[in-house]
């Protein structure tokens, strides 16, 4: 899962009315089906839910698509992923770290990255530190009351959704951002901040923007941390529903219990920037 940036994106597809765009897409690189095996397999998309600009007003207007069809594909022969045996030993290397969880923790790990950029990272990281100890208190003290803040990015106020939120950012807090290992071998293009494999627990690619974005403030470097943390199973398992401010936002009107899935609003919840009570 990753996080993109739309304000520089070269992957942008414009689909004028009654147009197609097909895709074509190797789920070996994606998913490995060792463990379900050979067999049929449905495909359809897990979301279908996004936004259009109004050209009138600017605004980010919900759409939803329809799913008239699914595809179902036979799956036979080595069913593991280019990057399974690479995946495989990380997956191990996680395990490993979690059974030593008793054991004094380890400080950060950084990687693969220059320099110049290691004094960022760990500033970064102390500072989404920060972000989420903050997040994490202002949920707490405003338990059963709705905020600007709050209902900016996760919608009107429901105890369950405060709850989840609540719980996400208490467990990112637990897991310990100076704790995690930053890695800077990124395979993604230039329009990528970071992106983590969810059940490959603490362990972050950082990409092209990252590396350019500020240490704090909006789709920083600290955010994109709290972004990313937010993606592990094991602290939540957030979703990319929607990238970006405004999308966030619409998201939060839209769908208030997708929101509180959605990695990006809980970053922006985090960062605070601009800064709402």
């Amino acid at each position: 899962l990753a996080k993109y940036s739309f304000d520089h994106t070269t992957e942008f597809v414009t689909l004028v009315s009654e147009k197609t765009f097909n895709v074509a897409y190797e789920l070996a690189n994606g998913y490995d089906f060792t463990s379900s095996g050979a067999g049929a397999y449905t495909v359809e998309p897990a979301y279908t839910e996004s936004y259009y600009e109004d050209p009138s007003t600017g605004a980010p207007v919900p759409i939803t698509a329809t799913v008239s069809s699914s595809y179902t594909a036979k799956l036979t022969g080595n069913l593991k992923s280019r990057n399974y045996e690479h995946r495989k030993a990380k997956r191990h290397a996680a395990r490993s770290l979690a059974k030593r969880s008793t054991l004094p923790k380890r400080d950060i790990a950084i990687t693969n990255c220059a320099s110049s950029l290691k004094n960022d990272v760990t500033l970064s990281a102390q500072v989404a530190s920060l972000y989420v100890a903050d997040a994490e208190k202002y949920l707490t003290l405003a338990a059963n009351a709705n905020s600007v803040r709050y209902e900016t990015w996760f919608g009107t106020f429901e105890q369950a959704n405060h709850d989840r939120v609540l719980d996400h950012y208490g467990k990112i807090r637990k897991s310990d951002l100076k704790t995690y290992t930053f890695d800077c071998e990124c395979t993604e293009g230039s329009d990528v901040f970071a992106y983590v494999f969810p059940d490959e627990f603490g362990h972050i690619h950082l990409c092209n923007q990252y590396i350019q974005a500020e240490v704090a403030g909006t789709d920083s470097k600290a955010g994109t941390i709290v972004h990313e943390s937010s993606h592990f199973t094991l602290n939540g398992g957030t979703k990319d529903l929607a990238y970006g401010q405004t999308r966030a936002q619409a998201l939060a009107v839209s769908n208030s219990t997708g929101a509180t899935m959605n990695a990006d609003s809980h970053e922006y919840f985090a960062e605070n920037s601009p800064a709402l009570a």
